[in-house]
């Protein structure tokens, strides 16, 4: 028998029938829940589960106020009970904090809509990554992945796309009824997968799937949606370029790199490529338009466009027609085969190259560029 098992079972002595089991039952519940908000606060699951056992209470005085409760009025039930009495021996819920606003971003778009894109819930992130011996907690204002023996991967807005939870200002996304404070924040798995591989931890890429040291991800964690697996691969290779080619003027000290994968109904055609790797990326040198506030003149920012590809049989390689940047339409490119012709061509004519890719995304990307035959 549990400590919580043993704890609702004195808790609720003296009351019979349906009655006790529902009580019983909502107790688990509660003291479940409290559990893991109190684990997302960094106490470790045996101080969380003791705190959470004493802010409700002794179990016998806990017994006392449910038993008397039963002849205060028949409209309240002992849920109900349950419910009033938590609200006032709890202390202000973790929820209320000013650290858990700020860390949590906002968005316009409805919970449903986002539920239908893919995204999750923290607390069903959390229990997922439970799988994978992973924790995922809330730090103050920051959110932090957690596995022994790797390095903490730090969620917070970057320059590849490893982002922080959000909240809807939707009529649908739940909230506390007396203080109108957000009870759940959501994050598309994808985002998860770019901060654990910017945080360089043994994920494995291959045409079947993506691996976290060795266990098979969820293919619909990456299936709507970019997960941008190898953007810090391809930041760290093109920060050994001259600056005047990378250099952003509103990053965070690195280059702008975005993953592009080639769509469903994509025109294209193929390639026969020399390497011996599994798997290749073309790689687009291109641009973003920024405009800052106050008014000022547009500015061109150089941003790097990566597309994942699948070497087959025959050293073969299928190729996009078009390909696109973030805030422009799709359009051709020139493929390259000379890294210092591709660094000279004109933005304009869209220049891009082969380079070879890892199957693990904490191992370097090198620019030397492909040969290929067309």
């Amino acid at each position: 028998m549990s400590p919580e098992e043993h704890y609702v079972r004195n808790a609720t002595r003296g009351l019979r029938g349906q009655t006790r089991k529902a009580t019983q039952a909502e107790l688990l519940d509660h003291l479940t829940e409290r559990t893991r908000q109190l684990t997302l606060t960094g106490l470790s699951p045996e101080q969380a589960r003791e705190q959470a056992l004493q802010e409700l209470g002794p179990a016998p005085t806990v017994a006392r106020s449910l038993r008397s409760g039963q002849h205060v009025h028949p409209a309240l039930s002992a849920a109900a009970l349950l419910a009033l009495a938590t609200m006032l021996l709890w202390p202000v819920p973790e929820l209320l904090s000013e650290p858990w606003r700020l860390s949590l971003n906002e968005t316009s778009t409805s919970v449903s809509t986002l539920k239908n894109e893919g995204y999750m819930t923290t607390t069903d992130v959390t229990r997922k990554l439970m799988n994978y011996g992973v924790t995922f907690r809330r730090n103050g204002s920051v959110w932090v992945l957690s596995h022994p023996g790797w390095p903490d991967a730090t969620l917070g807005w970057n320059d590849l796309g490893c982002t922080i939870p959000q909240v809807s200002s939707s009529h649908d996304q739940p909230h506390l009824w007396f203080t109108k404070i957000p009870t759940a924040a959501y994050i598309h798995p994808s985002q998860i997968l770019t901060c654990m591989s910017a945080a360089e931890w043994p994920i494995t890429v291959t045409p079947a799937g993506v691996e976290l040291d060795g266990t098979p991800i969820p293919a619909s964690w990456h299936a709507t949606r970019p997960a941008n697996l190898h953007a810090h691969q391809f930041a760290q290779a093109v920060r050994g370029l001259p600056p005047a080619n990378w250099a952003a003027s509103f990053t965070t000290g690195g280059p702008l790199i975005w993953e592009s994968p080639i769509r469903a109904n994509e025109t294209t055609h193929k390639i026969m490529v020399e390497t011996s790797a599994r798997r290749v990326a073309l790689l687009l040198r291109g641009s973003t338009v920024v405009r800052f506030w106050p008014p000022e003149d547009p500015v061109n920012n150089p941003m790097f466009i990566y597309t994942p590809l699948t070497v087959q049989s025959g050293h073969t390689v299928t190729l996009p027609d078009q390909l696109s940047s973030p805030g422009q339409s799709r359009g051709s490119f020139s493929l390259l085969n000379d890294l210092t012709s591709w660094l000279n061509a004109p933005l304009s004519s869209r220049p891009a190259i082969l380079v070879a890719l890892p199957d693990r995304t904490d191992a370097p990307v090198d620019l030397t560029p492909l040969k290929f035959t067309p």
